[in-house]
């Protein structure tokens, strides 16, 4: 997950547990579905790591790994 996937999701996550945002029981049923189904198996991932020049992060390479 690179740091923008990772920002996107913190984001979707303060906005669905914000005063009056909650996900219904039926959407956290089908959510809990869809994560326990057999498609959501261990996958390879991939993420983008950095190396800090002096002011900035600058891209070095990237990393995968099984999830």
């Amino acid at each position: 997950m690179s740091l923008w996937q990772f920002m996107a999701a913190y984001n979707g996550y303060v906005q669905a547990n914000g005063s009056g945002n909650r996900l219904s029981e039926s959407q956290k049923d089908e959510l809990f579905d869809w994560l326990s189904s057999d498609g959501a198996g261990p996958r390879w991932l991939e993420t983008q790591t950095y190396w800090w020049d002096a002011s900035r992060p600058v891209p070095k390479g990237r990393v995968q790994f099984r999830a």
